[in-house]
């Protein structure tokens, strides 16, 4: 935001209600933006709290992504959806290759799968960029401008055409764009270090304008991050309407040579394309300023100077730094006046940046300082990006199709009724084609082989997100034992049977209109050498005896009535990864689960737990003191903490042993965390080298 602003001071840990105004006192910029802040965070706070990190509402839902032109484009749809709370609005169908906010865009043109996401930011508009924000009854001067919700789709690769890429998968790339920048700076005015005596007046120490100012500390992206630095947060700019060579024909110098233009200065050439792609403009030294012409130092040009390459309302805004700094982390760099800052090491991205205010009354910065007085370093203030996946694509190299949509979908909380269940229900399930399937239906084994699907038919539509292998899936029961003379055809000669053993069978899981759909990935699996006897002896056994024994147990109605909530929740719950340590494998008949015992961050020091909550905070499990009951608690094992209770983690049969890894790998889980209650494992995962890689079991 940069604008003429006094300072910027909104502080959500503070926990402000409201700014309250009184009487016969100066009205200041500062307190109606933190109004703003004030009732902004409550509003983005709630709806994130009511609708999640991500959705739209049902019956407008908006950013639907459709192929259009045969497969040669992709369409978004009209109407709404949050991200972290902010509300976006589509007015119209729009192809992506046409985004109000996002100019020439052009879709990847290399085949594989694809992330669709929407990105949102907050924009500051002024009357350069919106006229209609300038009361023309004044006679030109401007008033308040405006933060407008920018958002904007796109396509990120994740993987080669054909692979297994959901709405959940871990993909680096993903990881890699939402990350926000590590990097951070700390600011001061300069301390007098040589005079410990309160009586003297330092003649360099403190801050030395007679100016109040509000220092703007920008990145200026590049191959080598640099920055640029204004003593107004960058808000002397001026429309650049023509160009003459050298010289460049603006709106206006300015009101005076405070808030004007100077030979000897440095400006920015921007215009709309650069700031909504993020694109670094060109710094570049005045020559000369005469009437409404600036005259610029061509040599002196970080980039373009040509009028036609700013063609969306181009601006020229002054910086006070002598050009680009070079960006250098752990010593103290001076801005003016006693002004300093410090980088810590880290990422930076174009457009990050902080605000100083500086003030000649206590000819001090106002910045967070800790104990011993020293400044705190600060994340960057801005501009604070949000990302939701809106869909997995896949474009085969000559036609794009939607995998499966990502942006979950919510009723209005007038259509929940109190007591009422709005789940959906199962109201039939066949075996393909048209033969039902009542319960405890016996079912042939070749029936699956042959490629017949089971389908379950709901009385509502399916999301996808909830549909998947891992929550809908068909076992075969087996009798136990098996081999040898187990079955004959002499009934007096058999071997008693002591129980049955469960064969998870792989499968393809689709949604269609009000149904979910499961057939045999594998065909050849059941019919694979290792499993050949197998099959012998199951078809060795008389008719009579094969009811009861070859039985395709259907998981989807179980899931769906009683394990519904809990696969819905491992879809939409949080998730994080996490350390991981096997404790006292079980290995019962019908496969093994592995204890896992969690690692867990602590939320503050202390020697002693009882009952705990668990978030995630900057990306790791967290555990924090609870006054309630929560059935959580830790326990010490050398320098980590550990969850109590443990969890279980389900291993299919004739898979290895996932929790036994080699020297140098360290075995991670992802859960999902729930609001109450112990986390929900999802996957493993192995991490190796610092990088952390999913394990694909079957």
């Amino acid at each position: 935001m940069k604008g003429d602003f006094t300072r910027w001071n909104f502080k959500p840990e503070k926990h402000y209600h409201a700014v309250l105004k009184q009487q016969g006192r100066v009205d200041l910029d500062a307190d109606w933006n933190e109004q703003d802040g004030i009732a902004s965070h409550r509003v983005e706070t709630e709806t994130l709290d009511v609708v999640g990190q991500s959705g739209a509402p049902v019956g407008n839902a908006g950013f639907t992504l459709t192929p259009a032109t045969g497969g040669a484009n992709l369409t978004l749809s009209k109407g709404r959806a949050y991200v972290d709370g902010l509300l976006c609005e589509n007015e119209q169908d729009v192809a992506i290759t046409a985004q109000p906010d996002l100019p020439n865009f052009k879709l990847p043109t290399a085949a594989g799968m694809y992330i669709a996401y929407l990105e949102v930011w907050l924009r500051h508009i002024t009357a350069l960029d919106d006229p209609a924000i300038r009361e023309v009854a004044l006679g030109g001067p401007d008033t308040c401008t405006r933060s407008r919700t920018v958002w904007q789709a796109g396509l990120l690769q994740a993987g080669a055409l054909g692979a297994g890429i959901t709405c959940s998968s871990n993909v680096a790339a993903w990881n890699s764009l939402i990350a926000p920048s590590t990097g951070t700076l700390a600011a001061q005015a300069v301390p007098d270090a040589g005079n410990t005596d309160p009586c003297i007046i330092p003649n360099q120490a403190g801050y030395r304008s007679l100016e109040n100012q509000l220092y703007r500390v920008e990145i200026h992206g590049g191959a080598k991050p640099t920055f640029k630095w204004s003593r107004d947060n960058g808000s002397v700019v001026v429309a650049w309407t023509g160009q003459n060579g050298n010289d460049l024909t603006v709106s206006s110098t300015g009101p005076d040579s405070v808030l004007g233009f100077a030979p000897g200065q440095w400006v920015e050439l921007v215009d709309d394309t650069h700031e909504l792609t993020f694109t670094p403009g060109t710094l570049v030294q005045l020559a000369n300023v005469q009437g409404q012409t600036l005259t610029i130092n061509p040599a002196t040009a970080t980039g373009s100077v040509n009028f036609a390459d700013f063609p969306t309302t181009p601006k020229v805004r002054r910086w006070d730094s002598a050009g680009l700094v070079p960006l250098t982390t752990g010593s103290w760099l001076d801005l003016e006046n006693g002004v300093q800052v410090q980088f810590a090491p880290g990422t930076y991205a174009n457009g990050d940046y902080w605000l100083i205010p500086a003030r000649t009354l206590t000819a001090n910065v106002d910045w967070p300082v800790d104990s011993t007085n020293k400044p705190v370093p600060q994340a960057p203030k801005g501009i604070q990006r949000h990302f939701a996946k809106l869909a997995i694509v896949q474009f085969d190299g000559t036609s794009w199709t939607v995998v499966t949509p990502c942006l979950p979908s919510f009723p209005p909380l007038t259509q929940i009724t109190a007591g009422q269940d709005k789940g959906i229900h199962v109201t039939g399930v066949q075996l393909s084609p048209n033969t039902d399937l009542p319960n405890d239906s016996d079912v042939q084994i070749n029936r699956i082989v042959e490629g017949f699907s089971i389908i379950v038919q709901c009385d509502g539509p399916v999301d996808p997100v909830s549909a998947q292998p891992t929550t809908c899936f068909v076992t075969v029961e087996l009798p136990f034992p098996l081999g040898g003379n187990t079955f004959t055809t002499n009934v007096a000669a058999q071997v008693p049977i002591l129980g049955f053993q469960r064969l998870l069978l792989p499968g393809i899981v689709k949604t269609g209109a009000n149904t979910i759909v499961w057939q045999l990935a594998q065909r050849g699996v059941l019919a694979s050498t290792s499993f050949s006897p197998l099959i012998f002896v199951l078809m060795s056994v008389p008719t009579f005896l094969i009811l009861g024994l070859l039985l395709a147990v259907l998981h989807c109605v179980i899931v769906l009535s009683l394990a519904g909530k809990y696969a819905w929740d491992r879809e939409r719950l949080p998730r994080v990864w996490v350390n991981a340590t096997p404790v006292d494998p079980n290995t019962p008949i019908r496969g093994r689960y592995v204890a896992l015992a969690l690692h867990v961050e602590p939320g503050e020091v202390r020697q002693d737990w009882g009952q705990v909550t668990l978030s995630i905070l900057d990306g790791k499990l967290t555990a924090i003191p609870s006054r309630t009951q929560t059935g959580l608690n830790l326990y010490h094992r050398g320098l980590v903490w550990m969850l109590n209770p443990r969890v279980d983690f389900f291993i299919p049969e004739n898979v290895p042993d996932p929790s036994i890894r080699k020297a140098g790998e360290e075995l991670w889980v992802e859960v999902s965390v729930p609001e109450s209650g112990p986390p929900r494992p999802v996957r493993l995962g192995v991490k190796k080298n610092g990088v952390l890689e999913p394990l694909n079991l079957p």
